[in-house]
């Protein structure tokens, strides 16, 4: 067992690593600094967040010593236990801010639907890898779509608008990158406005409607569904180039930035540390992206370069859009930005999905072949002759 680790050691990607432990430190130090506010320090929060690290570091290594190759032999373990998860939240789970997301297990709560994203990324690589010769076709995307509406339709439930845009996104990402052909784009768009439009009177609740049109003309209710979002555009506004210094934001420390620990920590870096903080968290998602992309071109088949890139699109298109959010430029829906904002859930889900990363790096070639940044992952499908499949 020893010698195995020091093998899985020798082989961890150092950039992705520490792309992955900075994020994880200027999460510390936000909520550490968030802790400091009134005339009584409350660490409680940071130590959980210390805790949930712990567990995620010890779950990384657990699933990075499993071949890869055994989810596709678990697949009917990983679906019934997704579907257990989000049916069992629906019915027990707890309710916060209108939505009945969280397991409350002890002292600890557990938010299931970070986990259904990694869960829906493997059945959908396995689904991939059973249909490597028909990707491009309509019914093998009907039969995709089916799967992911499963998960989906008990998210929406909840309702957990955010999330189920992440799960659509991973999925749609996912095909597009590995076999999605250029005249079912149409389709798809259509469809979506479509599916839209639906949801927009029959699924979203008032308060989400609500975000929305806020978000659409900000002085439409500032003091209200737009005051969040405010307050992070002007903590972020007030940091300028270096920031305020360490526990010196007035934005957060004096409690006008609500949910700061979760929803807009960025904003917390952002103001405390300026754009520099801001652009360290850019780049280590940069970082991210560019090496799972380098991974997913060099994945020997179809299941493993789909798992790397549903994770790579999972994390990117989670992170990309908590920022967007604390920036302004996307509506408030309460997604975390993984390994930054506090909360367990994330940070041990996607823990696991970046031990499977590097379960199959450990199986790939070590020399990289030569790519631009912005080339990697439309190359993937190049790389695995998905255009020649499909014709």
């Amino acid at each position: 067992m020893v010698e195995h680790l020091r093998a899985l050691w020798s082989r961890l990607d150092s950039v992705l690593m520490a792309a992955l432990a900075l994020l994880a430190t200027f999460g510390l130090v936000g909520l550490s600094s968030l802790a400091l506010r009134g005339h009584a320090p409350d660490f409680s929060v940071v130590m959980r967040q210390g805790v949930a690290l712990g567990l995620g570091v010890i779950a990384f290594f657990v699933v990075a010593r499993i071949d890869w190759r055994a989810w596709e032999r678990w697949w009917p373990f990983v679906a019934v236990g997704t579907l257990s998860v989000l049916i069992a939240v629906l019915v027990v789970g707890a309710r916060v801010h209108g939505t009945r997301g969280w397991l409350t297990i002890g002292s600890w709560t557990l938010q299931p639907v970070e986990f259904a994203k990694i869960g829906l990324i493997v059945l959908q690589a396995v689904y991939f890898r059973r249909r490597a010769r028909s990707l491009g076709r309509l019914r093998t995307i009907l039969e995709s779509a089916a799967i992911t509406a499963v998960i989906v339709v008990p998210v929406l439930l909840q309702p957990d608008l955010g999330s189920a845009l992440v799960l659509l996104a991973t999925w749609f990402g996912m095909l597009l990158v590995l076999g999605l052909r250029r005249a079912h784009l149409l389709m798809f768009a259509l469809g979506a406005f479509a599916a839209a439009v639906v949801a927009w009177f029959t699924v979203l609740q008032p308060y989400q409607r609500e975000r929305m049109l806020t978000f659409l003309d900000p002085n439409r209710d500032p003091q209200g569904a737009g005051y969040n979002q405010r307050q992070a555009v002007i903590a972020i506004g007030a940091g300028g180039w270096l920031g305020r210094g360490f526990g010196q934001g007035t934005q957060a420390q004096l409690r006008f930035l609500p949910e700061a620990q979760s929803d807009f920590l960025p904003a917390v870096v952002g103001e405390e540390f300026g754009f520099l903080g801001m652009a360290v968290l850019v780049v280590c998602l940069l970082a991210i992206a560019i090496r799972l992309g380098l991974l997913a071109r060099r994945c020997p088949d179809d299941a493993s370069a789909a798992l790397v890139v549903g994770i790579a699109i999972c994390f990117g298109v989670q992170s990309a859009f908590n920022l967007a959010m604390n920036l302004g430029v996307a509506p408030v829906m309460g997604v975390p930005f993984p390994f930054v904002s506090a909360g367990g859930s994330a940070i041990l889900a996607f823990a696991c999905a970046f031990g499977m990363v590097s379960s199959i790096a450990a199986t790939v070639p070590r020399a990289e072949p030569r790519a631009y940044a912005f080339d990697v992952l439309a190359s993937v499908r190049d790389a695995h002759g998905t255009s020649e499949r499909c014709g």
